[in-house]
Order: C-alpha cells, then sequence, then structure tokens
C-alpha cells in the first residue's frame, strides 16, 4: 500500500511462518480469538476522544480476528501446521512437565527455535516476518503441551506505548502510539536469564527494533533507534524474572 509507514529495522528480523494441519497425534484445532496477552498486567494510557467526536456517537464495528491455530500434545511429537497469512506472529506456549521444553520451527529453508525451557512453562514469543506457508514443529516435552499461534491484528483498544508496562517472564503486549515518536525506553529486570526486549510493528508498521538484551538483573535506559511512526506495536520481552518498562516520549 502507498501510505504504508515503514518502521526502520534495527536488531535482528525473524522471517518465518508458521501453520495448521498437524501430524501424528498431536491435536490441532482453530480457538476463537483472544487478547494476545492476557495475563499481563501492563499499564497504559486510556485513548482520548477525539476532538469534535460527538458524544454517543456510533461506534464503528470492531475488526474481525483471524482464528487462531492451537496444536495440543503430550510428550515428543511432530506436528504439521499453516497459516494462511504473511505479517507477525505471535506463539503462546505451555507446558506442564518437569523435563525440556523444546519447539523448533523447519521448513522453507528457515530452523529456528522458538521455546528453550525446563519444566512447567507458560510463556510467548514472536515472529516479525511471518511468511504463509507449510511448517513442522518437532516438539520435545515429558507432559502435556500447548502451542497457540495467532495474527495479531489492530483492534483500537490497544494500550499506549508510552506509559508503564509490568509483567513477569516472557511476554508479547499489544501497544499503540498515536502521534512519531522517539521515546526513551527505562527498563528493570530482576531475574537471571536473558532479558531481551524487541518491538514489532503490525497493521500499517513494519520491521523490527531491538531496545535491550542483557542477562540476569538489570537496570538501564535506551534511546529508541530511530523515530517510531503512529501505529501499533508488539512489545516482546524475554525474561525470567519480573520486569518494568517505562515509556516516556
Amino acid at each position: 500500500m502507498a501510505d504504508r509507514r515503514v518502521l526502520l529495522l534495527v536488531g535482528i528480523v525473524l522471517g518465518l511462518a508458521l501453520l495448521p494441519a498437524l501430524a501424528g497425534c498431536a491435536e490441532v484445532e482453530a480457538d476463537e480469538p483472544s487478547a494476545i496477552d492476557e495475563s499481563n498486567d501492563s499499564v497504559g494510557e486510556e485513548p482520548a476522544t477525539e476532538e469534535g467526536e460527538e458524544a454517543g456517537a456510533e461506534e464503528p464495528p470492531a475488526p474481525k480476528l483471524p482464528k487462531p491455530v492451537v496444536v495440543r500434545g503430550s510428550g515428543k511429537k511432530v506436528a504439521t501446521v499453516r497459516l494462511k497469512r504473511d505479517g507477525p506472529v505471535v506463539i503462546t506456549g505451555r507446558h506442564r512437565g518437569s523435563a525440556n521444553f523444546i519447539v523448533h520451527l523447519v521448513g522453507q529453508g528457515i530452523e529456528e527455535y522458538i521455546f528453550n525451557e525446563i519444566g512447567t512453562y507458560n510463556g510467548q514469543a514472536a515472529i516479525a516476518e511471518g511468511v504463509a506457508g507449510r511448517y513442522r514443529m518437532p516438539v520435545e516435552a515429558d507432559g502435556s503441551w500447548t502451542v497457540r499461534f495467532e495474527h495479531p491484528v489492530p483492534t483500537g483498544n490497544e494500550r499506549s506505548l508510552l506509559g508503564t508496562h509490568k509483567g513477569q517472564g516472557a511476554k508479547v503486549l499489544r501497544l499503540r502510539i498515536d502521534e512519531a515518536a522517539q521515546p526513551i525506553f527505562r527498563a528493570k529486570h530482576r531475574g537471571q536469564a536473558n532479558f531481551i526486549v524487541h518491538l514489532i510493528g503490525y497493521g500499517d508498521v513494519t520491521g523490527e527494533m531491538s531496545l535491550f538484551n542483557e542477562i540476569g538483573s538489570f537496570s538501564g535506559e535506551a534511546l529508541a533507534e530511530s523515530e517510531l511512526p503512529g501505529g501499533t506495536y508488539l512489545m516482546w520481552v524475554q525474561a525470567d524474572g519480573r520486569w518494568t518498562i517505562r515509556v516516556a516520549p
């Protein structure tokens, strides 16, 4: 599209795609759409009423969300999944076991580890540049597991990027910024493993920006490498402890 705004790519661009048709004994089903991050306690600003908006004006219909693809299984399996859309993908993984939980995506010349954890796990990951197609998904686990794939779509209900966001572990937040800005990100992490934060554009914004890449407990600041155009973003936080990210213009 001619008016498509592009976020300058800074950092690692992850090109990948995922997808619903399952192999072996794993079960594939399409659930009703849900929020990308159902449990995060991020705090953002409520959207302001536009100047000139009439009280009681009829709101436009909510956009139709693509159905997520859900793959369930137990133990070590190889599933085949297919997604029909290009663009960013949010992946939620859950494991109820005591050994390794490793999810590997293979296909179209790409090999990517999405999750590599130990024991019981509930977290999220994101892919910036998903490509529609067929992939194999080997899963290593000793308990029951669920892997859910979602294509984020702007709904108008995203929290403001500017503000304070809090959480624990690996999360993907849906955020928005109304006007172009080059904000400062102040982050704290209380954990032992990696603390990595990326911004990924979706909707009318594309590309990925790396903000933090640290190990263990951390407190510091980062300036966005370039001006962020107004639009919607995923904030993908990789962490094993509690974290706080404050964003100021």
